[in-house]
């Protein structure tokens, strides 16, 4: 089981993507915000996060770049947006754009992807993107 954090400010999608995710078996915590992804960040760090670009506090690349620089580099981005940022993604992280809509097959299929890649088998340590270690346990 992973725990996602879904940063999404629409209510009802939160609904439905919290009702898809917990019934493929993880948990979720919801941000409605940056501020309040990031405070839910400093809180406990999640398996992976589903990232909306347009926020009531942060609109586009400048959402995923703040993203970016308050999570260690291991964990994961699923950007689920209506708008196409794709050529804008950086390289050098794990990140990936699913288009936002009210078929979530794409959404899971990213989700099952990252989470098995990430294995959940041991503690390790990890260089967050700021360059920071810190230990890091991937079991959730």
């Amino acid at each position: 089981m992973a725990h996602i954090l879904l940063v999404e400010d629409d209510p009802p999608l939160q609904v439905l993507y919290r009702l898809e995710l917990t019934g493929a078996g993880h948990s979720v915590s919801i941000a409605s915000t940056l501020e309040e992804a990031v405070k839910r960040l400093e809180e406990q760090l999640p398996t992976l996060i589903v990232l909306d670009l347009k926020l009531p506090d942060a609109k586009g690349i400048n959402t995923l770049a703040a993203i970016l620089n308050s999570t260690p580099a291991h964990i994961p981005i699923v950007i689920n947006s209506a708008y196409d940022y794709r050529t804008h993604l950086p390289k050098d992280y794990r990140v990936a754009y699913v288009v936002k809509s009210s078929d979530l097959s794409d959404l899971h299929a990213t989700v099952q992807r990252f989470v098995s890649e990430m294995g959940h088998t041991s503690t390790r340590r990890a260089r967050t993107r700021k360059g920071k270690s810190e230990r890091v346990n991937p079991a959730h």
